[in-house]
């Protein structure tokens, strides 16, 4: 059965990496070729590169073990599978970035699946003192995450000089199509010609004023992801609004930022008309923790608004850029209940009938989903995020008691 399963592990993500690093994008070759090559966190989303770097190659590596081989030469191996990887991308694949950081990083990851296994009876059948640390350690990981996603969502501005970028022509990207014929940022009006935005702006922005107001023409579907309007820092975007299909993305300047993780991106559904030449007002920011827009596109008046939450760290680290629409609440459970699981499954492994197994249980939600969110300022969390901190509590519960009846 290890064997299967060190088979299916190797495969599965040799395949996978093949498919997100090898997959040519020309349309990118020009960004592509603009990235360093010896940058360690290299771009605006550097920091999601990294983290993403650093978990492909873990099931790879995981498999490798699993098949019998020694934890230096799944190391070994994961390098130099990197290696190739990031040599094809700098010579015959076009549109990717070969970036010495990756190499790091794969290899890194290279060597925590290996590291993984090798505890794996450790992990997945501890002994009962063992398990209560475990699930006390995944419950203070879950809360430490809760945390940080709630100071990085944030209003923030960076303390270089801001500059305004009106369909800003960005490589691998089409250009926006219609063309914007107005600006205000926080109350002040921004000039197309406008070499940096007044300091007042910032400040605002600083004490958490967010708001956007637009006037521009559609310039129909876009049919890519195209910048329509910005607010640069150096020359990372910290605000911007953007246009797919017949859709508009906004996204404000948050403390994510600061990390190179991606922003949080409220979408706007039908802004854009069909006809290029259709006039259209917007207006959008961020106020008590929401997101919100308004527009007017051939005199019919839309609103899109996006409750935020501590729960919503996988908006930031997600591999593809992603605007907050009807998918927030599943994606939302998703992440707390894969949070929630091994935390859950150590907990049934813990030998303790005094009632206070259920009080820890109680305690873990409550902490994450109600005293975090309430300390920090947002307002209670939807629903469903309860409901999703249950199901992996007691979907961990279960797989815990499985495990312990058959390793009997």
């Amino acid at each position: 059965m290890r064997r299967r399963i060190g088979w299916f592990s190797t495969s599965a993500g040799f395949l996978v990496i093949a498919a997100t690093t090898l997959v040519p994008i020309p349309r990118q070759a020009a960004a592509s070729r603009a990235t360093p090559i010896w940058c360690l966190v290299c771009g605006d989303y550097g920091g999601v590169d990294v983290l993403n770097n650093l978990l492909l190659f873990i099931p790879f590596a995981a498999g490798l073990r699993l098949l019998g081989r020694r934890t230096r030469t799944v190391v070994v191996v994961g390098g130099l599978v990197s290696l190739v990887v990031e040599s094809l991308q700098l010579s015959i694949i076009p549109g990717r970035d070969a970036a010495f950081s990756d190499l790091v990083t794969n290899t890194i990851g290279s060597w925590i699946g290996a590291t993984l296994i090798n505890h794996r009876d450790q992990i997945l059948f501890p002994g009962s003192a063992r398990a209560s640390r475990l699930a006390v350690m995944g419950a203070l990981a879950w809360w430490v995450v809760q945390l940080g996603t709630a100071i990085l969502l944030r209003p923030w501005i960076a303390g270089s000089e801001l500059r305004p970028a009106w369909g800003r022509a960005v490589p691998g990207r089409e250009p926006f199509r219609g063309g914007v014929t107005s600006a205000v940022v926080s109350g002040v009006p921004v000039p197309q010609d406008a070499a940096a935005l007044s300091p007042v702006v910032s400040e605002r922005i600083r004490r958490g004023w967010v708001h956007l107001e637009l006037a521009f023409t559609s310039g129909g579907s876009a049919p890519s992801w195209s910048p329509l309007f910005e607010i640069l820092a150096r020359s990372s975007a910290v605000l911007s609004v953007e246009a797919v299909g017949r859709d508009l993305a906004f996204s404000p300047p948050v403390r994510s930022t600061a990390l190179r993780l991606r922003r949080p991106a409220l979408r706007l559904r039908e802004a854009l008309h069909s006809d290029p030449d259709i006039p259209v007002r917007l207006a959008a920011g961020e106020r008590s923790d929401t997101l919100w827009a308004v527009w007017t596109s051939a005199g019919v008046r839309r609103s899109a608004l996006q409750v935020l939450s501590p729960s919503f760290g996988w908006s930031l680290v997600t591999p593809v850029w992603y605007a907050y629409g009807p998918g927030v609440s599943l994606m939302t459970g998703l992440w707390i209940v894969a949070w929630l699981l091994p935390t859950g499954y150590w907990s049934a492994r813990i030998e303790a009938g005094d009632g206070s197994m259920v009080v820890f249980l109680a305690i873990v939600p409550l902490v994450g989903l109600g005293i975090i969110p309430g300390l920090m300022g947002y307002p209670p969390v939807h629903w469903s995020e309860w409901l999703a901190g249950l199901v992996g509590l007691g979907m961990g519960r279960a797989g815990g008691r499985s495990a312990a009846i058959s390793s009997r």
